[in-house]
């Protein structure tokens, strides 16, 4: 059950959820409930992509409304995401709405909307999962250390090269080729996600050996055969799993992005 404060509470509460960047956002609080909460948005700059609001802004007020939602939100992680925009969503105001669909004691499923002057604009379907924090640090070394341990340990392909990591972030560089093309001259889909997973996948073995459980990830913009940055970032991490944000950076622009749950080997 939800616990309801003041309204200025809960959306510090709310903001906290959106991270610093979104931190920012003009909201407010049109219903609140234990199943169901409204919230207003205003689409303005610099939240904007031209005219319209970013994907990835939308995403994030869907995202942190649903972990609202729980009253163990800073506790909980969104285990699987169904997301779909249809319409571009203008300046002006626009409202999210989430509700609860089913609610359990570990594992809760949401669904979510957006819409802008009575029209339905972005939906998503959420399972929101309670994580209890088991977070074990690891002596992963100095970066230096890790970056050297990477390229000996392993075989990297796609033409691509770590130049940075920490215990909460790694970031490389990407190279693409022109037969990671599609027909059309963009990289092909199949291959951002690869190269992606590729990253966070070698990044989450300086904590252990691991695998790729899941992955789920948007597509922004084409990306082409120019130099690319990839920027892994951990979510959530314990004895069992590795949950890390990863995203491609071309032009300047985030192009694709994806959250991967990485296993522990425990054999």
């Amino acid at each position: 059950m939800v616990v309801l404060n003041t309204e200025h509470e809960d959306l510090e509460r709310f903001r906290a959820l959106l991270g610093d960047f979104l931190s920012q956002l003009k909201v407010e609080f049109l219903e609140v409930s234990e199943d169901e909460l409204s919230i207003g948005w205003m689409v303005e700059e610099p939240f904007l992509e031209g005219e319209v609001a970013h994907p990835m802004v939308v995403q994030a007020i869907v995202h942190a409304a649903a972990r609202f939602l729980r009253e163990d939100a800073p506790q909980s992680q969104l285990d699987n995401v169904e997301f779909f925009q249809g319409e571009a969503i203008g300046r002006g105001q626009a409202i999210c709405t989430v509700s609860m669909v089913k609610k359990g004691a570990t594992v809760s499923h949401l669904q979510g909307f957006i819409t802008q002057e009575g029209k339905v604009k972005a939906h998503g379907l959420y399972t929101v999962q309670r994580k209890d924090p088991l977070y074990i640090p690891v002596p992963i070394g100095t970066e230096e250390e890790v970056l050297d341990r990477i390229h000996q340990s392993h075989n990297i392909q796609y033409g691509l090269d770590f130049v940075s990591v920490s215990q909460e972030e790694a970031k490389a560089i990407w190279h693409p080729k022109e037969e990671d093309c599609n027909p059309y001259g963009i990289i092909h889909g199949g291959v951002s996600y690869t190269v992606c997973d590729t990253i966070t996948g070698v990044y989450a073995t300086i904590f252990g050996k691991s695998v790729t459980r899941n992955g789920s990830a948007y597509y922004f913009r084409p990306m082409f055969v120019e130099e690319a940055e990839i920027n892994a970032k951990v979510i959530y991490r314990d004895n069992q799993i590795c949950r890390i944000e990863g995203t491609i950076v071309q032009r300047g622009k985030v192009c694709f992005q994806a959250l991967y749950t990485m296993s522990y080997l425990t054999h």
